[in-house]
């Protein structure tokens, strides 16, 4: 990989809940939220026609519970995930990491181990105003800080962009 741009990272705890904050409320839910709504909106109607077809309303609290359990599911994930992923990436990040991006594949090399992720598996890059969100899965993704972005990184990660946030 030799026309990659290596460089260090400077990661800070805001930075990471940000970055984290951004990929489940702005993607994971701007991409999927109306697929959630959906879903939440079916098992209403659902536990609603049950209640309304049953003889005796006790048969029904196991689908209330269930009903219930989703939406609190759903709620939790909006305002807990993104300070679990904040605080696993901040275990491994801060306070620097190592980059290397090249026109093949990214390179992070954390203190304790190193991982290669060709761009094949980069489903979406997103820009935000401090940082890069490389989309690895629905539940992966990479942060790359601007501030310490080399030109020539920029240039790669620019071309690649599929989104960008304010």
């Amino acid at each position: 990989m030799d026309d990659a741009a290596t460089f260090d990272a400077a990661f800070t705890p805001a930075l990471l809940d940000d970055a984290a904050r951004d990929f489940v409320r702005r993607y994971l839910v701007g991409r999927y939220g109306a697929l959630l709504v959906a879903a939440l909106a079916i098992d209403i109607a659902g536990v609603s026609v049950a209640y309304w077809l049953s003889p005796d309303n006790g048969s029904v609290a196991p689908l209330t519970v269930l009903f219930v359990l989703c939406a609190l599911y759903f709620i939790w994930f909006y305002f807990r995930m993104p300070v679990l992923m904040s605080k696993r990436m901040q275990r491994a990040l801060v306070p620097t990491t190592g980059f290397s991006i090249g026109a093949e594949r990214v390179v992070v090399a954390t203190a304790k181990k190193r991982v290669l992720v060709e761009w094949s598996r980069v489903k979406s890059v997103l820009e935000f105003e401090l940082y890069y969100l490389l989309i690895l899965s629905p539940f992966a993704f990479l942060v790359v800080p601007k501030a310490s972005l080399p030109a020539e990184a920029a240039a790669l990660l620019i071309g690649r962009v599929t989104q960008r946030f304010g």
